[in-house]
């Protein structure tokens, strides 16, 4: 799947999560839509970010400084400037590259919105089955899309088993078990921490249309 092809809520995610990965933090990245599929509010991991990059509002250098909680920040910017944006949210739709945590999942049932798409689970730290947990909260009738299968999910688990990887962490054997579906991601992620490009790709600045062809270029699922 070529960059382009990509659908517009899904880029801006995957874009924002490129930038935290670029930045230091966990490579997650989140964006919120309109029905129309127009992009209103992203955000991105910002657990490690320093100094300023001109945005005042998200979290950052902060435990709850996750990609989710930046994006309904810019929800609310955006719901005080742009009128159109002031109606019900409820066919607004959440996109996060990762599985939302207890927190973040939290925030979404607050929020309004009824639907919320992701694309890798998070065995560890995964809270999407808090939207079934009591009937007060399955009352809310919040749709939930993922875990996704296919090109997109294996990019960015491999971008995420970069960062790890470089921040002296390893992923358990349990949990890659767990993410046995996402084999070629596995592989691609071994394959970039042992070539060390995507590094290069982070010093050299590369805009992410052209990393991610590239690594569809290397990506391969059965």
């Amino acid at each position: 799947m070529k960059w382009n092809q990509v659908l517009r809520p899904w880029q801006v995610a995957i874009e924002q999560a490129w930038m935290a990965y670029c930045a230091g933090s966990l490579p997650i990245g989140a964006a919120i839509a309109a029905p129309d599929g127009r992009v209103v509010a992203e955000g991105r991991n910002r657990l490690n970010d320093v100094g300023s990059d001109g945005d005042p509002l998200h979290l950052r250098q902060h435990f709850m400084a996750h990609a989710e909680q930046n994006a309904f920040i810019s929800l609310g910017v955006a719901r005080r400037e742009q009128p159109e944006v002031k109606r019900s949210l409820k066919d607004f739709v959440l996109y996060t590259t990762l599985e939302p945590c207890d927190m973040c999942v939290g925030t979404l049932i607050q929020s309004g919105l009824k639907r919320v798409e992701f694309l890798v689970p998070d065995p560890l730290g995964g809270g999407i089955e808090s939207l079934t947990a009591t009937a007060h909260v399955r009352d809310k009738g919040i749709a939930v899309e993922g875990p996704q299968i296919g090109a997109l999910a294996d990019v960015v688990l491999a971008i995420f088993m970069v960062s790890i990887t470089q921040s002296g962490m390893t992923m358990p054997d349990d949990v890659i078990s767990l993410l046995a579906s996402y084999s070629a991601g596995l592989a691609l992620g071994k394959l970039l921490v042992e070539s060390g490009e995507l590094e290069q790709f982070r010093i050299k600045q590369t805009p992410l249309s052209t990393v991610w062809n590239f690594l569809q270029g290397r990506h391969s699922r059965p």
